[in-house]
């Protein structure tokens, strides 16, 4: 396990330096979930780029820190981690509130990067009135209550059915995640709109939707891939959500042709 102190926080991070000559795939997480769902994906990357994967503060074994946060604190996090392990390439791949951590942090630190994968993510996700409702139902009756409807977004009912232990495995995944930590995340993303800021973004952009995604649908995506100048769109068939875990080699041989087709 490695570990970093970032500002007032410790941050969980795992590097695997396989190509020191490109620039570092940095894999950013969604709310509630922690770097292990990017584990089916390693395989298919691994061989050709150096990868670095996290855990966002409140999430996985990364410390809390004080809440409620902003999209600005977790993007100066990835930040600091970044300037911590001396990277100064890298290509940002962030899933839902990770891809918002990615945009953000392009808007703040774009020296740090060479491109972005946005998946099964936007500039704005949702209204400030629903971020409130779920925040006061996990202060009130905790992640768990909150579950099971998460698992029916993230994932195919074909999926489902397939791989029961998969499921069962991200759902403890949820239910453990600190409340504080996903609270204060959804405070992040009620608070956020990164319009001005994607219309700005000049590297290369690859944007990932999943047909049955019950969180991010395809057109919401395609609203971020619309403002991104030059951008890639791409639909992960079939899929939901959690895409790096229901189509790992789909999405890595999208990626793959992304990195290649962009010299990175």
């Amino acid at each position: 396990m490695q570990f970093a102190r970032v500002d007032d926080v410790v941050l969980h991070y795992h590097l695997q330096a396989n190509a020191p000559e490109k620039p570092v795939i940095v894999f950013s997480n969604a709310l509630g979930a922690d770097l292990r769902i990017w584990k089916r994906m390693r395989a298919v990357l691994d061989s050709t780029h150096t990868l670095l994967f996290y855990d966002k503060r409140g999430h996985g074994l990364s410390s809390i820190g004080e809440v409620p946060y902003t999209m600005e604190r977790h993007a100066d996090d990835l930040a600091g981690l970044l300037d911590h392990l001396q990277i100064k390439s890298s290509v940002v791949c962030g899933l839902s509130a990770g891809g918002m951590i990615a945009q953000c942090l392009f808007g703040r630190r774009p020296d740090l990067i060479r491109g972005l994968i946005l998946c099964n993510t936007a500039q704005k996700l949702g209204v400030k009135a629903d971020w409130d409702a779920r925040i006061a139902a996990v202060d009130e009756g905790g992640i768990a209550i909150l579950a099971r409807g998460i698992i029916d977004r993230w994932f195919t009912g074909d999926f489902k059915a397939q791989n029961p232990e998969i499921v069962t495995g991200v759902y403890n995944m949820i239910t453990r995640c600190s409340p504080e930590g996903y609270m204060g995340t959804c405070e992040a993303i009620s608070q956020t709109d990164l319009t001005e800021t994607v219309k700005g973004i000049d590297v290369p952009t690859q944007v990932f939707a999943a047909d049955q995604d019950g969180s991010t649908d395809v057109d919401l995506v395609k609203s971020l891939a619309d403002l991104i100048p030059g951008s890639r769109f791409d639909v992960i068939s079939p899929a939901a959500h959690m895409s790096p875990i229901e189509q790992p080699e789909k999405m890595g041989s999208v990626i793959k042709g992304f990195l290649k087709a962009n010299d990175l």
